[in-house]
C-alpha cells in the first residue's frame, strides 16, 4: 500500500512531531511505500531522513506535478485540506484525515478570524448567518468523512468542538498523539532545598501568550507560600517571545534557553527535577521525560485567578490535549498542587504509566494503518466541496 503524507512545515511542534513519528513507524512496521510532500528543508522530511527511512519525496511547491494512480491513501491533517489545490489528485485516491487542533476546521471558512474570537458554541451560530451555504456544506463534508471512515480525532476536544460548532453529534473515532516512550520512572524524591525549577515547553505565539502569563502569575502567587526562590525556564520561541521577555513576575527568575527538542531537551531536563507546564501535545514531551506536568487551558482574558485553568495531566479524561476547556474535570487547587510536589515520585510514576497506557506510537500507528486500509472516502467525494 502506498501512503502519501502531506504536512509541509519548516518548524517543530506537537502536530509536526505527530505526523513525523507516525510516518516513521508506518514505514518501519508495515508494508507501505511512503510518499512525502514537504519543503526541501521541511521538518517531517528531516525527521524521516534522520531515522534512515526510505521514501519518495515531492516538494510542496511542485506537488501539482505529482502523478499518482488511485492505489494510494492521502494522509493529512484536516486543516491542510483547505490550504492547497489538490485538483491533480485522481478521483479514486483514498482520503484519511486527522483532526489535530480543535479550531483546525475553521480554516475552511472565509471569516475564520472572526469565529476564533468567540467560544465555539457561539461562533457556530455566527458562521451559520455569515456563511450559511459554506456552513451547511462543511457540516455535510465532516459527516460524510466520519461515516465513511475518513476522519479521526486526536482527542475528545477536537470532536467536541466540531460537534458543538455544527450542532451535530459527530461520532468520530479518537486516535491520540503517538510518542516514543521511555521506561516509566522508578521514582525520585523532590528536592526540598534550593530553588524550585519550573519549565514551560511550547511555542511562544499570540494564541499561547496569555496562558504563559498565567503560569508566571501563578508562580509569583506561589512564591509567597513556599518561601523559596522559583525559576521558570521558558523552552520555546515564537512571535511573542520578545513581548514575554519584557514581563517580570515577582519572586520568579526567568530563563530562556530557546527551542530544544529530542536529545537536547532530554539533556537539559536531566540537570534537575522540574515541574512542567505546557499546552496541547507539548505536555506529552514533558511527561515522556518523567517531568511532573500540568496542562494549561487556552487563556482568552486577563486577570485570571492563579490556579484556575490548570490541570494535572493524568486527570485528563479521554486524553484532552487540544483544548482542556472541554475536559469534565475541576482545576487543581493550591493544596492539591502542594500535595503533588510532596509526592513528586508517585505523581510522576502515575503520569508515566498513563502515558504508556494511552500514547504508545507503535500501537497508534497500527490503528492508523488499519484506518488506511478501511477508509471509504475518495477524493471524488470531497472535490466539489473543497
Amino acid at each position: 500500500m502506498r501512503i502519501l503524507v502531506c504536512y509541509p512545515v519548516r518548524h517543530t511542534g506537537g502536530a509536526q512531531n505527530l505526523i513525523a513519528r507516525v510516518s516513521t513507524q508506518l514505514a518501519r512496521s508495515f508494508p507501505v511505500q511512503l510518499i512525502v510532500c514537504d519543503f526541501v528543508d521541511g521538518y517531517v522530511k528531516s525527521v524521516l531522513e534522520e531515522n534512515s527511512i526510505e521514501f519518495d519525496f515531492f516538494e510542496y511547491d511542485e506537488l501539482s506535478q505529482l502523478r499518482i494512480d488511485g492505489d494510494c491513501v492521502f494522509l493529512t491533517p484536516l486543516s491542510e485540506l483547505s490550504n492547497f489545490n489538490y485538483d491533480f489528485l485522481p478521483s479514486s485516491i483514498k482520503i484519511l484525515t486527522w483532526a489535530i487542533h480543535p479550531s483546525g476546521f475553521l480554516s475552511f471558512f472565509r471569516y475564520r478570524s472572526v469565529y476564533t474570537k468567540f467560544p465555539v458554541r457561539f461562533s457556530g451560530g455566527i458562521a451559520r448567518v455569515l456563511e450559511f451555504f459554506r456552513f451547511r456544506q462543511l457540516r455535510e463534508m465532516i459527516g460524510s468523512l466520519t461515516i465513511n471512515g475518513g476522519l479521526i480525532s486526536m482527542d475528545a476536544a477536537n470532536s467536541s468542538s466540531m460537534s458543538s460548532f455544527f450542532t451535530c453529534d459527530f461520532a468520530m473515532p479518537i486516535i491520540p498523539i503517538g510518542i516514543e516512550l521511555n521506561q516509566p520512572c522508578s521514582g525520585e524524591n523532590f528536592s526540598r532545598c534550593g530553588p524550585i525549577e519550573f519549565v514551560w515547553l511550547g511555542r511562544i505565539d499570540k494564541d499561547k501568550y496569555r496562558s504563559i502569563l498565567h503560569v508566571g502569575n501563578t508562580l509569583s502567587f506561589l512564591a509567597d507560600h513556599f518561601g523559596r526562590d522559583l525559576v521558570l525556564h521558558v523552552i520555546g520561541e515564537g512571535d511573542s517571545l520578545s513581548r514575554l521577555k519584557k514581563q517580570s513576575f515577582e519572586g520568579v527568575e526567568m530563563r530562556y534557553p530557546g527551542t530544544l527538542s529530542g536529545a537536547a531537551l532530554d539533556d537539559y531536563l536531566k540537570t534537575g527535577l522540574y515541574v512542567g507546564f505546557a499546552m496541547g501535545t507539548s505536555v506529552l514531551e514533558l511527561v515522556k521525560l518523567n517531568v511532573l506536568t500540568f496542562t494549561i487551558d487556552l487563556i482568552r482574558f486577563r486577570g485570571v485567578f492563579p490556579f484556575t485553568n490548570i490541570y494535572l495531566f493524568s486527570s485528563c479524561a479521554d486524553a484532552y490535549l487540544g483544548d482542556v476547556s472541554y475536559m469534565p474535570k475541576k482545576t487543581i487547587s493550591l493544596d492539591q498542587f502542594k500535595q503533588c510536589l510532596s509526592s513528586y515520585d508517585a505523581t510522576c510514576l502515575d503520569q508515566s504509566n498513563f502515558l504508556h497506557g494511552t500514547f504508545d506510537v507503535t500501537s497508534i500507528s497500527s490503528d492508523i494503518y488499519d484506518r488506511c486500509l478501511t477508509t471509504k472516502v475518495t477524493w471524488a467525494m470531497l472535490r466539489t466541496i473543497l
